[in-house]
């Protein structure tokens, strides 16, 4: 999922893939969730999700750790302050370049 949702609904998300699978015959599948971004989850005032690149208003999740509401492990993939490309609260950051703004916004939640 590129939306960086909240940890319950990413869960729920992983749930239902591993379901499926273990109904092709995948059994044992796991699954982790990129809590780096999603502290605020992904809905904004009136419930609608929000856009992916960059999006105003998230926080820095729970650390990584394993386990966590059925995953295998809560991780950050992305470092916090890390582009998502020249959008959002980035317009003039390139993907993967890391911006202090971004990083602070997200310690912030704006």
């Amino acid at each position: 999922m590129r939306t960086p949702h909240a940890t319950d609904v990413s869960c729920t998300y992983g749930h239902q893939v591993t379901q499926a699978l273990a109904s092709l015959a995948v059994p044992e599948a796991r699954f982790v969730i990129d809590t780096s971004r999603n502290g605020n989850g992904s809905l904004n005032a009136e419930g609608r999700h929000v856009y992916w690149c960059n999006p105003v208003g998230r926080r820095l999740g729970v650390p990584s750790s394993p386990g966590g509401e059925g995953a295998e492990y809560l991780l950050w993939l992305k470092a916090p302050g890390d582009s998502d490309g020249m959008c959002g609260a980035a317009q003039e950051v390139s993907a993967g370049m890391f911006s202090p703004l971004l990083a602070e916004g997200l310690i912030d939640g704006r």
